[in-house]
């Protein structure tokens, strides 16, 4: 029977013999070329289309040489498994039959040939031939399992055993028991042999006439590739097509194969007997020295085959490595601007050190990592959606950065200024560029044109967590089309890590700065470099002397004036950085020493108020949480603004909007189970009311107004404000008690985890309220003074501040306390719709204080109407005004406009009026707190210090 068939020729030794099941690996590449003889009958099946799709190749003609048959004779194989583990493929290959190639016969298609399947079955005296073949193979059997047996008790006898055995040490029976015994595949397939061939013995005892000459033939193929003959002998047989042909040589190579085994037993007996029974001592000595020597001879050619075979791959591979390097050599170095000659003469040198040097060389890899890292630097290559820095389109900039990010106004106006000048600087560049082109009557290399005098600023966003400095950075980087790369700094205590190590050392690498450079796969990424507030410094830590201060390594780094030439210790020559955009991040940006804070040109980010919180949850963040969690459409959450004001208010207190994305994403995941359920039960509600959050969030913060409100005017009890450690504000109750103790008057107790600077404000403004009293600086009457100064020197006063728990510091609360005290002594509440803030001196000045703006969002949400701050903190009235309004041409005359004692017509003060309902006074001394709270009949009219403007 003739069929057509595709044929392929395996590139290894193995020998496919009917009857067998074989698994055989195939690298990717050629088992799709095996795989796509058979294209239109098995692409359907998805792995097989998979790994075809991968190469494109012509089916009918592709590797046409692969089928080339150099025997008459061929194996008829089908395919039966495949599987793939990504990096090869191995096939199941089930051999059927013998086939013999037709030749000149016509074929279609180049890798297939006409092949004749063996259909002859019948064998010619039958039981003569059975019991030859069965009496040699039995034979066989008893000689493989007495070798086995015999092998294992040479390597078990001691030395003092009677019947010890050399055969251990015969190259040939090594080489037959590592074959006989290699595997449990072998044993399992020898065993199933033997059973084979004893069925079949009895069945051809019980009833000769049934003979089986399918199964008689199938075990001569079985025989051939159980037993390890040599591959040769296999295909001897393979290309026996007739059967007596065949019989006969398997009968053969058993009988040679017996006889292997009668030799190998033969001899080990005598050389046993010679060796243990009449050779002398130095006669054995001698044969186990020679026998040491031929094993080390054999060794050492085995180790300088293989070491000539590895070292051609090593080189082989190296040639394929450093083709990339040479070509890096040979044709980028020259033209890359930015190196000096001085610093490509040693990348040359070290070049040609790796060319006559072997892999073997202790210092090889060392340089060959070195060069790859120069290689793989991005030298003279600029990412930007803009050819030239002329194209810059602000227009488009801004509204970039308006979708982004809503407000920061202040940091958004500096961003496109800086684009601005990129832009002006561009077109100065381009006029060069031409000129340049024009004289070389070249066109330009590089698709970016880039200005040699543009220095890019390093810009420091300042501020608490969470109010977007991160995600702002990325925004630029998308805006100018450049690649973003984020280093977080936190915690590190190395110099190494920033300036590279030295390549003397083992695992050294690059710094930071240029592992960025190589990953961002350009010369201008922005380069982020967060939290650098949070960076170990050398100085603050006596034990991290030896590794360097890395915030001092950072000061040639954040230099616009040094970086153009930045020196890392792994390079060991100067890259330029000046078109790098760095943008550092911080929340406490003071903690940085002081050289570094002086090259960052710093923007301060403040909180969120509610307002802005409430744009960016309904613009931001509800639907990004709605996305994140899997809900298919924004409208299965509706979320009023009174509601999410309520959620920013009763479950948010915090400067930026994390937390609060948070609280939205627990919304989300509460409507994602109930829109799950409705599928299936049919009812949803989209719309969240005020009353189901506490379902879904719990219970709310407590009410701060109530707090506040909660006890009618009482004396010695004065709001002041304070600036929590997260960028947030809120009010904190100052409290003061006082009872007669001529023993201790006018002494002073303080509790509530007061802070040094807090508990010497206290002392102070005691100090103060004692000087006026005694000074006589009330409006009262002389026998009140008297009474009050009698009263004050037998009373002792406790001064202590709520929430006991919480670390109360800084220089913000002298004036409360002073009020405290005051209204203490007098007798005299204070309203609690008023706070306060600022810090008092011993002679009644009013000094300005930080965080006005968050005190103020907290004085807000306690419920308080009236805030007195100091007067010199008018002016970040002023500024916050201006961002608000953006417009820096009102900046002048608000500022002249100074010498008003109150200010609630003007347009900051109304500002904050309109939008928090505060009414703000301002306090330059103490008698300006005093008559803001009782009225100015209070005191005397006192000598005031002299006037000084803003």
């Amino acid at each position: 029977m003739n069929l057509t068939l595709p044929t392929y020729r395996l590139d290894s030794n193995l020998v496919l013999l009917p009857g067998i099941i074989y698994n055989v690996t195939f690298s990717r590449f050629k088992a799709a070329a095996l795989l796509s003889r058979y294209k239109d009958k098995i692409a359907d099946i998805s792995l097989i289309k998979n790994l075809l799709n991968e190469y494109e190749f012509d089916k009918d003609d592709y590797l046409s040489q692969e089928a080339e048959i150099k025997s008459d004779v061929v194996t008829v194989a089908k395919v039966i498994g495949i599987t793939d583990d990504a990096s090869n493929v191995r096939l199941t290959l089930q051999a059927l039959s013998r086939g013999s190639v037709v030749k000149n016969a016509f074929v279609a298609k180049k890798n297939e040939s006409v092949v004749k399947v063996d259909s002859n079955l019948h064998v010619d005296n039958v039981f003569k031939n059975h019991k030859k073949l069965n009496r040699n193979v039995q034979e066989l059997f008893s000689n493989i399992d007495k070798f086995l047996i015999e092998y294992r008790q040479a390597l078990l006898k001691s030395k003092t055993d009677a019947t010890r055995d050399l055969l251990a040490l015969n190259p040939l029976a090594n080489a037959l028991y590592l074959q006989l015994s290699g595997s449990k595949d072998f044993n399992k397939a020898y065993q199933s042999l033997q059973k084979l061939f004893q069925s079949f013995e009895a069945n051809m005892s019980s009833d000769p006439t049934k003979f089986d000459h399918t199964t008689f033939l199938r075990l001569i193929d079985l025989t051939c590739a159980i037993i390890p003959f040599p591959n040769h002998h296999k295909l001897m047989l393979l290309n026996k097509f007739k059967v007596n042909d065949r019989i006969s040589e398997i009968n053969n190579m058993v009988s040679s194969l017996n006889e292997v085994f009668n030799n190998l037993f033969s001899n080990s007996s005598f050389v046993n007997h010679w060796f243990f029974n009449e050779a002398s001592n130095i006669q054995r000595a001698t044969v186990v020295a020679n026998q040491l020597k031929s094993i080390r001879m054999v060794l050492e050619s085995m180790s300088k085959n293989s070491a000539k075979d590895k070292k051609q791959l090593v080189h082989e591979e190296d040639d394929d490595d450093l083709g990339a390097i040479t070509t890096f050599i040979k044709n980028k170095l020259p033209q890359i601007s930015s190196l000096s000659s001085d610093t490509k003469r040693l990348i040359v040198k070290d070049f040609k050190r790796i060319k006559s040097s072997s892999p073997g060389n202790a210092d090889y890899h060392v340089i060959r990592n070195y060069l790859d890292i120069v290689t793989d630097l991005p030298w003279d290559k600029f990412v930007s959606k803009f050819q030239s820095n002329q194209d810059i389109d602000i227009n488009a900039a801004k509204a970039q950065l308006d979708k982004d990010h809503y407000g920061l106004e202040n940091v958004k106006r500096r961003l496109i200024q800086y684009l601005v000048v990129l832009k002006l600087l561009g077109s100065n560049a381009a006029k060069e560029f031409e000129v340049v082109a024009q004289k070389q009557q070249d066109t330009a290399k590089s698709n970016i044109i880039v200005s040699k005098n543009n220095k890019s600023p390093i810009i420091m966003l300042a501020g608490p967590p969470g109010i977007g400095k991160t995600s702002l950075a990325k925004s630029i980087a998308s805006s100018l089309g450049r690649n973003f790369q984020r280093v977080s700094l936190g915690g590190i205590k190395d110099e190494s890590e920033i300036r590279g190590h030295r390549r003397t050392y083992v695992g050294a690498m690059p710094g930071v700065i240029v592992q960025s450079l190589r990953k961002a796969r350009s010369m201008n990424p922005v380069i982020l470099l967060d939290e650098i507030d949070k960076v170990i410094g050398g100085s603050s830590n006596a034990a991290n002397k030896f590794n360097g201060d890395p915030s001092a390594a950072l000061l040639e780094v954040l230099d616009p004036e040094q970086n153009t030439s930045f020196t890392d210790h792994y390079l060991g020559f100067p890259i330029d950085l000046s078109q790098v955009i760095f943008i550092c991040t911080a929340n406490e940006p003071h903690n940085l020493s002081r050289p570094l804070l002086d090259r960052l040109e710093m923007i301060e980010l403040t909180a969120y108020d509610y307002f802005e919180k409430l744009v960016i949850g309904q613009k931001y963040l509800l639907p990004r949480q709605i996305t994140r969690n899997g809900l298919p459409t924004q409208d299965l959450i509706d979320i009023s603004d009174d509601v999410l004001t309520k959620i920013i208010n009763g479950y948010t207190r915090e400067a930026g909007v994390r937390n609060l994305e948070r609280k939205l994403g627990t919304i989300c995941r509460y409507k994602a189970v109930e829109y799950s359920k409705s599928l299936t039960e049919g009812m949803y509600n989209a719309k969240i009311d005020e009353y189901d959050l506490p379902k879904y969030l719990g219970v709310p913060y407590p009410n701060m107004s109530m707090e506040i409100y909660s006890t009618p005017n009482q004396i010695g009890i004065v709001n002041g404000l304070s600036y929590n450690g997260e960028g947030s504000g809120s009010v904190l109750t100052f409290e003061s008690i006082g009872f007669s103790n001529p023993e201790k008057g006018g002494s002073l107790n303080m509790t509530g985890r007061l802070g040094e600077v807090l508990m010497e404000s206290a002392k102070i403004g005691l100090t103060f309220i004692k000087s006026i009293i005694y000074n006589n600086a009330l409006s009262l009457p002389t026998e009140e003074m008297d009474s009050l100064i009698t009263k004050f020197k037998n009373l002792e006063i406790h001064l202590h501040v709520p929430m006991g728990s919480i670390q109360k510091d800084g220089p913000s609360a002298g004036i409360t306390m002073a009020l405290s005290f005051l209204s203490l002594i007098l007798e005299r509440p204070v309203p609690q719709d008023l706070a306060m803030t600022g810090e008092i001196t011993l002679r009644g000045m009013v000094l300005p204080i930080g965080g006005l703006k968050e005190k103020i969002l907290g004085a807000n949400l306690s419920g308080i109407k009236r805030v007195i701050a100091p007067r010199e903190n008018r002016k970040d009235i002023i500024e916050e005004y201006v961002k608000a309004i953006n417009d820096d041409s009102k900046l002048n005359a608000l500022l002249a406009d100074n010498d008003k004692k109150y200010y609630q017509n003007v347009e900051p003060e109304t500002y904050f009026f309109d939008k928090y309902g505060i009414q703000l006074f301002y306090a330059r001394e103490f008698w300006d707190v005093v008559s803001v709270v009782w009225g100015e009949d209070v005191i005397k009219e006192p000598t005031r210090l002299v006037e000084y403007h803003i």
